[in-house]
């Protein structure tokens, strides 16, 4: 249970990374968008211009194949912590058979026991018989 619970807290761990990274790529793509745009204010040439529509195009790219890759990530998320609540609920019914195990043999040797205290008893009362028979004589 331990295991799953930090594999969990690592997913959760690398999720906020590539948030984090996301974040940083997509500052990164509005300041030089930002910068494009000041250009093409200013009236810088077309090759500049061109560079800086290229550049930007290629971080959208960047940014479409990041937020793909956070998906994937939610994803895999979502079907770990699934599997994590699975194993959860399995552990939980292996603990109850051991419990029934343990409780079923607490209760054979109860009963054995009791068939012991019987067979002693049914030992004693016929002892009994035959005294009383050999006092009748």
């Amino acid at each position: 249970m331990k295991e799953l619970q930090a594999v969990r807290e690592n997913l959760i761990k690398q999720h906020e990374q590539e948030t984090a990274r996301t974040v940083k790529v997509r500052d990164g793509e509005i300041q030089r968008l930002k910068s494009v745009l000041c250009a093409l204010r200013n009236g810088s040439s077309n090759e500049e211009q061109i560079a800086g529509i290229t550049d930007a195009e290629r971080e959208a790219k960047a940014q479409e194949q990041l937020q793909a890759e956070v998906l994937r990530y939610k994803a895999k998320m979502k079907d770990l912590e699934a599997t994590l609540a699975q194993k959860g609920q399995d552990s939980h019914w292996v603990e109850d058979k051991q419990l029934f195990i343990k409780r079923n043999k607490e209760l054979l040797e109860k009963i054995e026991k009791q068939e012991a205290e019987n067979h002693r008893l049914q030992q004693d009362l016929q002892d009994a018989r035959d005294h009383n028979e050999l006092l009748e004589f």
